[in-house]
């Protein structure tokens, strides 16, 4: 407590003996007034929580204007669990009968997509995934460089036969240039145009041990990215790679898309150790004539009306499961409200 009938030569704390040495129109002696001016420090630190929160709840507030403008509603925040809670019953609702449960099914989806906490589950499963798989990934981008020839960018599908690449396997490397990612540097391949990487390096029809090395080759982060999409890209394809391993563990990924018949009796014919190959300046190649695969030529490709008067080829046989890793999971396949929700 400051008292004011204190001698200006002694501490204006009532009780201290001490001399008064710091302070101007009110004396401290040297350890109440640290202590005077640390309190300061805490009210003035304080009172600028204060405004920071006023100034957020502003924010907040105009935000929720602005949605409101827009014929849309802005979500209360709720904890995760409770919302998960919140989503399982209006699936009990929904498979009841309720049709009103509709609403709140896709109401709850959307709160628990865009959840903090969930966002960071996510996140986390993710590294742990990636983790996990590395070692796997790592083995199949080797096994890969070793039936690839390193320059295969440049060369003819007869060129690789002369190296002695078997005929299917030279038109799968040419028709699936995304395989030519494997001998890239990954930082060419940062700066590849995303219209290139969803176009002219499609992962479309890879096969599991093609899909790992793609994705061991690479690199971390994608140049001049100011929208996201490159990043969004490598998203996709970690996503195709998860589910893929995903069915190999269940004994649901089919013998071709665990690795493909053309790699049958294949021998490795490179060194997987040579350099990897430079692209130079990289120009988009976005809207050059692409190749059909031959297995998409054969079929009429995937959207290709048949023949007039010729019918329609029947669908090949069901092929049989491959074969589960050492790693593989045999757990039971999740039921119906634990596939549904987001756990």
């Amino acid at each position: 407590r400051v008292t004011d009938d204190a001698d200006e030569n002694t501490c204006s704390i009532r009780g201290c003996p001490n001399p008064a040495t710091k302070g101007v129109g009110t004396r401290f002696c040297g350890t109440h007034y640290s202590e005077f001016r640390s309190l300061q420090r805490q009210r003035s630190t304080s009172s600028a929580n204060v405004g920071d929160e006023n100034s957020l709840q502003r924010e907040i507030n105009f935000l929720r204007q602005q949605l409101e403008a827009s014929g849309k509603t802005a979500m209360e925040y709720v904890e995760l669990a409770e919302a998960r809670e919140n989503f399982q019953a209006a699936v009990q609702r929904l498979m009841a009968g309720d049709p009103r449960a509709e609403a709140e099914l896709d109401k709850w989806d959307q709160v628990i997509s865009m959840h903090p906490d969930y966002l960071k589950e996510q996140q986390e499963k993710a590294r742990q995934f990636a983790e996990e798989q590395a070692p796997f990934n790592a083995a199949a981008l080797r096994e890969m460089r070793s039936l690839v020839p390193p320059d295969v960018a440049s060369l003819t599908q007869e060129e690789l036969r002369n190296r002695g690449v078997p005929d299917k396997l030279a038109k799968r490397f040419r028709e699936r240039k995304v395989l030519w990612l494997v001998w890239t540097d990954p930082a060419d391949i940062a700066r590849l145009h995303v219209a290139d990487l969803r176009g002219k390096f499609s992962v479309q029809g890879v096969d599991l041990v093609e899909m790992r090395a793609v994705w061991a080759a690479l690199p971390e982060e994608f140049e001049n990215d100011g929208d996201g999409q490159k990043a969004k890209y490598k998203s996709q394809l970690g996503d195709k790679l998860k589910n893929m391993v995903e069915s190999e563990r269940n004994g649901n990924l089919i013998a071709r898309d665990a690795r493909s018949p053309a790699y049958a009796n294949a021998q490795a014919l490179f060194d997987p150790d040579a350099p990897l190959q430079r692209l130079g300046a990289v120009k988009s190649s976005a809207f050059d004539k692409t190749e059909v695969p031959t297995e998409l030529k054969a079929a009429g490709g995937a959207k290709l009306r048949p023949a007039e008067g010729k019918p329609r080829a029947a669908a090949p046989a069901a092929v049989k499961s491959a074969p589960q890793s050492p790693a593989a999971s045999k757990a039971a396949p999740a039921g119906l409200l634990a596939a549904i929700a987001k756990a």
